[in-house]
């Protein structure tokens, strides 16, 4: 499943550091989406 915090996360660290910024914030993007 995606979340907008997944989505807003791997944004984001696409934005700063390409395709492992993507990896990296889709999966705190993850961790956030799990606790609300």
């Amino acid at each position: 499943m995606l979340w907008p915090g997944t989505l807003i996360g791997a944004g984001v660290g696409y934005a700063i550091a390409s395709i492992p910024g993507a990896m990296l914030g889709a999966l705190l993007g993850q961790a956030l989406d799990r606790r609300l």
